[in-house]
């Protein structure tokens, strides 16, 4: 498997996600669920970081 690929793949995965969180923010009427939906939000991009040091370690290899 081309795991460098499949590591890209994820990324877009998470910027997707981290797209629906905003627009359902926008979206969202209780202060409250905004700031769920931000938490989560931010989340994703902990993942994104996550699977761009994977990749760096796989090209380092």
């Amino acid at each position: 498997m081309d795991w460098e690929a499949f590591l890209r793949i994820m990324i877009e995965d998470e910027k997707a996600a981290i797209n629906k969180y905003r627009l359902a923010m926008e979206q969202a009427d209780s202060p409250s669920l905004r700031d769920a939906l931000k938490r989560l939000m931010d989340e994703e991009g902990v993942h994104i970081d996550i699977l761009e040091h994977e990749i760096s370690k796989l090209k380092a290899a």
